[in-house]
C-alpha cells in the first residue's frame, strides 16, 4: 500500500498544473461555439495547447515516476523516463505491429495495441527507469565519469526498455482482452452492468486501464456506441447515454462536496488553493484526477469510498433512465451543451442525484478523513535523528513524500523511537522495517539535509 501511495505522490506533481489547463479547454470550447471563423480558430488552438499536456500524459507520468523515485531526485532518471516510454511506445504501437503481424503470419488481436498509449505504460517505464537510476548511476564522480556513466545508463536504460517491449507484446493483448470480455459481460447487465462498470472505471484510472473498457460502451466496437449516438440522436430515449449520465453528479457535486470536506480538516498539508482550482476543474470540464491522485496520496481508503460512489451514480442514473451525454467529460460545459440534444432524458434529474452525491461524499468523506494538521513543531536536527535510526549504515534507504520522511531499517532493534518522538515531528510511525517521520510541507528542506549530511560522511 505505501508504495501504491508514493505512485500517488508523484503523480500529484504533473497535476498541479491540470487547473491551468481547464481554463485552456474551456475557453477552447466556447469559442468553438462561435459563429466567427476566427474566433473558432482561435478556439482550436487554445484547446490545443491544453490537449497536448492530456495527450502526452502517460510520457509525463513515467518520467514524474522516475524522477520520485531515483535516489538523488536527478534529471537523468527523468531523461531515462523519456527513453524507456518512447522506446517501447514506438516498437509496439498498432503499425509496427500491423507489420509485424502480417510479415511473420502470427495471430494476435493487434486492435489492441490502439490503446498502448496508457498510463499504464507510464507508470511502468517510470518504475523502471528509478530502478535502473538507483542500481547503475552515480551523481558524485567527476565530469568524464559522470559522461560515461550517462551513456552506460542510457544504454541500458534502452536495452531494457526493448525486452519490456517484448513481455508487454505478450501481456497486454491478454490484458485487453480480459477488460474486453468483462465490459461486453456488464453491458448485458442493465442498470446494474453499468454501476459496476462505473466503480471499475474509476478503479482502473490510476493505472489507465479504463481506456479499453470505456470503448466497449462508448464506440462502436459491440453495437453500443453510447457517445456518437447521443450526439447524433440515433439512439433509443432513456437509454442512449446510460453509460456516460452518471459521472456528471460525481464530477459536478460530489467530488467538489469531497474536496470541501478535505479542506474543513486539513490545515496546510494540502494547499488549499489546489482543493479550490481542482473543485473547479471537476465542476467546469469534468477533469477529476488532480483530486483522485490527492484522495491516492493522503488515504487510499477515500479513493475506494469514490470509486462505490461512482458505482452507485452510473446505477442510479441508469435505473432511473437519466441520460445525457458529454464530449470530454461530464462536467458543467458538456452537461449544458448534452441538455440541448433530443435524446437527453430527464436531465433536470441531474441535478438531483448530485445533491444526493454531494452529501453522500461529504458526509463519507468528513468520516474516514482523520484532521490533517501541520501544528507548530520545533527545529529538528537531523544528526540527532540519524543517530537515533542507528546512523547511514542502518537504513537500506529512504524517501521524502509529500509530508512525510520514509526510512527503512537494516537492524529495528537499535532505533530508539522515544528519542525520535522528542524531537519535534508531528508524529513518528513504525510499520514493518520503516520508520515514518511526519514532518510536513517542509519535508523537502530535511530530506536535502540529511542528504547532504550523508554525502559529507
Amino acid at each position: 500500500m505505501s508504495f501504491l501511495k508514493r505512485i500517488g505522490q508523484a503523480l500529484l506533481i504533473p497535476l498541479q498544473i491540470f487547473p491551468v489547463i481547464t481554463i485552456f479547454m474551456s475557453l477552447g470550447q466556447l469559442c468553438h461555439k462561435s459563429h466567427y471563423q476566427l474566433v473558432k480558430f482561435i478556439g482550436f488552438l487554445i484547446q490545443s495547447s491544453g490537449s497536448i499536456f492530456v495527450d502526452n500524459l502517460p510520457l509525463i507520468f513515467s518520467v514524474c515516476i522516475a524522477y520520485y523515485f531515483a535516489r538523488e531526485k536527478n534529471y537523468v532518471a527523468g531523461i531515462l523516463g523519456v527513453v524507456s516510454y518512447t522506446t517501447i511506445i514506438y516498437l509496439i504501437n498498432y503499425h509496427v505491429i500491423s507489420s509485424f503481424v502480417d510479415y511473420l503470419n502470427i495471430n494476435i488481436p493487434i486492435e489492441s495495441f490502439f490503446y498502448i498509449n496508457n498510463q499504464f505504460v507510464g507508470i511502468l517505464t517510470g518504475i523502471l527507469s528509478a530502478s535502473i537510476y538507483n542500481r547503475v548511476y552515480s551523481a558524485y564522480v567527476d565530469f568524464i565519469n559522470q559522461t560515461i556513466n550517462t551513456l552506460k545508463i542510457l544504454l541500458i536504460t534502452f536495452i531494457m526498455a526493448v525486452l519490456l517491449s517484448f513481455v508487454l507484446l505478450l501481456l497486454w493483448p491478454f490484458i485487453y482482452s480480459l477488460l474486453y470480455n468483462l465490459g461486453c459481460l456488464l453491458s448485458k447487465m442493465g442498470p446494474i452492468g453499468a454501476g459496476i462498470y462505473g466503480f471499475l472505471n474509476r478503479l482502473l484510472i490510476p493505472f489507465g486501464l479504463h481506456h479499453p473498457l470505456n470503448s466497449i460502451f462508448w464506440f462502436d466496437i459491440i453495437g453500443i456506441n453510447d457517445m456518437s449516438n447521443f450526439w447524433n440522436s440515433t439512439g433509443t430515449l432513456g437509454v442512449t447515454g446510460m453509460y456516460q449520465a452518471g459521472y456528471f453528479p460525481i464530477f459536478m457535486f460530489g467530488l467538489p462536496a469531497a474536496s470541501l470536506a478535505i479542506y474543513r480538516k486539513n490545515d496546510g498539508q494540502i494547499s488549499k488553493h489546489f482543493l479550490k482550482t481542482a473543485s473547479l476543474s471537476s465542476f467546469l470540464n469534468g477533469i477529476s484526477e488532480p483530486l483522485e491522485f490527492t484522495f491516492i496520496s493522503q488515504i487510499p481508503m477515500l479513493y475506494f469510498i469514490h470509486c462505490l460512489l461512482s458505482g452507485l451514480s452510473m446505477f442510479l442514473c441508469a435505473r432511473l433512465r437519466i441520460t445525457v451525454g458529454f464530449g470530454f467529460s461530464a462536467g458543467l460545459i458538456d452537461y449544458l451543451l448534452g441538455c440541448s440534444m433530443p435524446l437527453a432524458h430527464y436531465p433536470l434529474a441531474i441535478l438531483g442525484i448530485g445533491i444526493i452525491m454531494a452529501v453522500l461524499y461529504y458526509i463519507s468523506f468528513s468520516y474516514f478523513m482523520p484532521t490533517l494538521s501541520q501544528e507548530s513543531k520545533n527545529e529538528i536536527d537531523v544528526h540527532q535523528t540519524i543517530e537515533s535510526l542507528g546512523g547511514f549504515t542502518n537504513l537500506e534507504d529512504y524517501y521524502a513524500c509529500t509530508t512525510r520522511l520514509h526510512f527503512f531499517i537494516k537492524n529495528m532493534k537499535i532505533v530508539d523511537i522515544d528519542c525520535l518522538k522528542n524531537q519535534g515531528y508531528l508524529d513518528v510511525k513504525k510499520m514493518n522495517n520503516c520508520i515514518i517521520l511526519v514532518i510536513g510541507s517542509d519535508v523537502d528542506d530535511y530530506y536535502y539535509k540529511i542528504k547532504n549530511l550523508q554525502k559529507d560522511c
